[in-house]
C-alpha cells in the first residue's frame, strides 16, 4: 500500500504535464492546478517519511514496490524502494518546487511550456530518487534532459545555443555511459557469459570491473554536475530571471543517489580499490570550490561554488567508505537540497530591489531576517544541519590522516571568512533595469516562497538528531552490505 502510494507520488506530477499540453487550461487556473498537486506529492513523501519515526517501518529499512519487470539476462528486477534517506530527499525536492510556485508565480502562469517543463522534471526527478534498478535510474534521468532545456529556455543568442548544445551532448554521454554499465557491467549479464567473459588461456577478463567503474563515474561527475565537469551546471546560475534557476539547483541530488545507492551494488571492490584516488580528487574539488568562493565578485557565482563545495564533500564522505563519512555526506546531501533554493530565494528578492543598506535593514525585519539566516546556512555555522553533516565527513578522516585531510581542513575556513566578507545584507545586485521592488519588506508571495524553506533549515540545524540518527542508521545498513565501515 504505501510502496504504490509512492509511485502515485512520483507520477502525479505528470498529470500537470498533460494538462499544461492539453490547452484549455492555462494562466492562473492552471498554476492553482499545479500548486494543488505539487502539494499533494509533499504530503505523500512526508507520509513516506512519518512511517520511519512512528514503527510503521525501521529506519536501516526499505519499502519496495511491486516489480515493473523481472529479472532477465541484462538486468535484475526492475521497481521503486525507497529507504529513509530517499523518503526525505523526495519530500525537500517536491517541498522546494512547491515553494517555487510562489516566487516564480509570473513564470508559470505565463507560459504553459513552463509550468509542463517543470512537472516532467519534477516527476523524473522523484522518479530517479526512487528507482531500485539502474535500468529504471536511467530511464528517469533522461528523462530529465528535455524538460530541463525547456524550463532554462533557448535565447537566441549563438554562444546561448553553443552552450545548450554542449550541455546536451554531455547529458547524453551521461545516459549512454550509464546504459553501458546497465548492460555490461551487471550481474546477471556476467553471470550469462561463463567462459567467454576470460581471454582464452589466460585469466584475464575481457571486461574488467575497474573499466566499468571509470565509465559509472564518468556518468556520475556529469549528471551530479560537480568537478570537474562543474562548467556545465554553472550556467543554470546565469538564468534570466534567477527564479528559473531555483528548480534546476536540485539537479546534484540525482548524482548523489546515484553514488549511494548504485555505485556500492555494481562495483563494490573497485570502490575499496579506487577510494584513496577518488577521495583525493574531490578534496582538491572542495579545495578549488572554496577558492573560488573566496574569488567571486557576483552573489550568484557565490552561491554556485557552494554548491560545488557541498557536492565535493558529499563525494569524499561516500569514497571514504567509513560509517561517519557516509553519515555526514547523506545529511548534507539532504541539506543541501533546501539550502541552495533558499539561497537563490532570498537572492532573487534582493535582485528584485535597490541595494538596502545596512543603516536602513532594521526597517524590514522580515528581510533582515531571511538574510541572517541565509548567511548562516551558506556558512555551515552550528546552526545548520550542514555544519554536523562536514563535521563527520573530516571526523571520518582523523583516524587515518590522509594527506588531503588537511587540503579540506584548509578550505573550510576559507569559505567561512570568504563568507562573512563578501554576503552580510549583500547577497545580491539590484537589477537597474528592472526595477521591480523598490526598497521594501517581503510581499505575502515571497513569504510562503522563503518561509518553509528557512524554517525546516533551522529546525534540522537546531534539532539535528531528529534526522541525525536515522540517517546514521541507514548509512550503517548500506555499508554492512558493502563490507566496510569504522
Amino acid at each position: 500500500m504505501r510502496a504504490d502510494l509512492g509511485i502515485v507520488g512520483i507520477f502525479l506530477p505528470m498529470s500537470i504535464f498533460l494538462v499544461a499540453g492539453w490547452g484549455p487550461i492555462q494562466g492562473r487556473t492552471l498554476w492553482y492546478l499545479s500548486l494543488f498537486l505539487t502539494l499533494i506529492s509533499v504530503s505523500i513523501f512526508l507520509f513516506f517519511t512519518s512511517g520511519f519515526y512512528f514503527g510503521a517501518q525501521q529506519p536501516d529499512q526499505w519499502i519496495f514496490s511491486r516489480a515493473i519487470l523481472d529479472q532477465n539476462a541484462w538486468f535484475a528486477e526492475v521497481g521503486f524502494r525507497w529507504s529513509f534517506w530517499s523518503s526525505i530527499l523526495s519530500s525537500a525536492v517536491t517541498l522546494a518546487f512547491l515553494c517555487f510556485h510562489f516566487l516564480g508565480r509570473r513564470i508559470l502562469e505565463t507560459s504553459r511550456a513552463s509550468t509542463g517543463s517543470l512537472a516532467a522534471f519534477l516527476c523524473c526527478i522523484l522518479g530517479a530518487l526512487g528507482s531500485g534498478n539502474l535500468f529504471l535510474f536511467t530511464c528517469f534521468f533522461a528523462g530529465t534532459i528535455l524538460p530541463r532545456f525547456i524550463f532554462s529556455g533557448i535565447e537566441t543568442k549563438e554562444e546561448n545555443v553553443i552552450s545548450m548544445k554542449e550541455s546536451a551532448f554531455l547529458q547524453l554521454l551521461a545516459v549512454y555511459s550509464l546504459m553501458i554499465v546497465v548492460l555490461i557491467f551487471s550481474t546477471p549479464f556476467q553471470a550469462s557469459l561463463n567462459e567467454w567473459f576470460r581471454v582464452e588461456f589466460s585469466q584475464s577478463e575481457v571486461l574488467p570491473g575497474s573499466l566499468g567503474f571509470l565509465i559509472f563515474m564518468f556518468a556520475l561527475v556529469i549528471v551530479t554536475g560537480m568537478f570537474p565537469f562543474h562548467e556545465n551546471m554553472k550556467k543554470i546560475f546565469d538564468l534570466e530571471p534567477i527564479e528559473r534557476a531555483i528548480p534546476l539547483s536540485v539537479i546534484p541530488v540525482i548524482g548523489q543517489v546515484l553514488m549511494f545507492h548504485f555505485c556500492s551494488e555494481y562495483f563494490a571492490k573497485e570502490l575499496r580499490t579506487f577510494s584513496g584516488p577518488m577521495c583525493s580528487i574531490f578534496a582538491f574539488g572542495f579545495f578549488w570550490s572554496a577558492v573560488n568562493f573566496w574569488s567571486s565578485k557576483r552573489a550568484r557565482s557565490r552561491v554556485f561554488w557552494l554548491q560545488q563545495a557541498i557536492s565535493a564533500l558529499v563525494a569524499v564522505g561516500f569514497f571514504g567508505l567509513q560509517n561517519k563519512g557516509w553519515h555526514g555526506a547523506a545529511a548534507l546531501s539532504f541539506f543541501q537540497i533546501l539550502s541552495i533554493p533558499f539561497l537563490l530565494m532570498v537572492l532573487g528578492c534582493h535582485e528584485r530591489r535597490t541595494n538596502i543598506s545596512l543603516a536602513t535593514i532594521t526597517k524590514f525585519p522580515l528581510f533582515a531576517l531571511s538574510s541572517v539566516t541565509a548567511i548562516a546556512v551558506a556558512l555551515l555555522l552550528p546552526i545548520s544541519l550542514g555544519f554536523y553533516g562536514a563535521f563527520l565527513v573530516v571526523w571520518s578522516l582523523v583516524a587515518d590522516s590522509p594527506w588531503y585531510l588537511y587540503l579540506i581542513v584548509v578550505s573550510l575556513p576559507i569559505l567561512v571568512l570568504a563568507g562573512m566578507q563578501s554576503m552580510f545584507f549583500r547577497l545580491g545586485e539590484s537589477s537597474q533595469s528592472s526595477g521591480e521592488f523598490v526598497a521594501q519588506d517581503f510581499t505575502k508571495e515571497e513569504i510562503l516562497a522563503i518561509f518553509p524553506l528557512g524554517v525546516l533549515l533551522l529546525f534540522t540545524g537546531l534539532i539535528p538528531k531528529i534526522l541525525m540518527n536515522p540517517i546514521g542508521s541507514i548509512s550503517i545498513s548500506m555499508l554492512k552490505k558493502l563490507g566496510s565501515g569504522d
